[in-house]
């Protein structure tokens, strides 16, 4: 692993931004901090407006979760992301979603979800346990922790109106 790694690190600049991101992925899931891999993509993805615009919203999940797991302190970079998931959540498949609420729950970034997200039945489905953790758990940490209003208009359970007039 040392060997692949001081190949892969002397042609970091040759690399697309989509392999740095599957690499720093890959490392993180091994429990491996590659610091110049890190470094190096971490310059690419701030160095234009456009960077991370271009990723994918897999790339976008797989860079947020290493960076997250491997505690990567960069403000910019996840200022960058977090606006790229409130713009473009419904274009992330829910197992990168899930996987992007986690690492932006683990780390503490606000995040504005759009309303038009719909996590559908059929969907769900598809999740693996692992899956469906990170995301109630993403989700239980970003939404807002007090509850909807109530509307007085609604029936109670035992058939009586709201409390008004009581």
């Amino acid at each position: 692993l040392g060997r692949l790694t001081v190949s892969i690190e002397a042609k970091l600049h040759q690399l697309p931004t989509s392999v740095l991101a599957q690499l720093v992925r890959d490392y993180s899931v091994m429990h491996l901090r590659p610091d110049l891999l890190l470094g190096h993509l971490s310059k690419r993805l701030l160095s234009s407006s456009s960077a991370v615009a271009k990723l994918t919203p897999r790339e976008v999940a797989m860079v947020g979760h290493a960076f997250a797991k491997l505690g990567e302190p960069s403000p910019l970079l996840w200022e960058k992301l977090v606006k790229y998931v409130g713009e473009r959540t419904e274009d992330f498949e829910l197992h990168d979603l899930s996987q992007v609420l986690w690492a932006m729950a683990t780390v503490g970034q606000p995040l504005a979800l759009r309303a038009t997200v719909r996590l559908e039945d059929w969907k769900l489905r598809e999740l693996n346990p692992s899956d469906v953790s990170r995301l109630h758990w993403g989700l239980a940490r970003l939404l807002p922790k007090s509850p909807p209003p109530i509307d007085r208009g609604v029936k109670n359970r035992d058939g009586g109106g709201g409390s008004e007039g009581k």
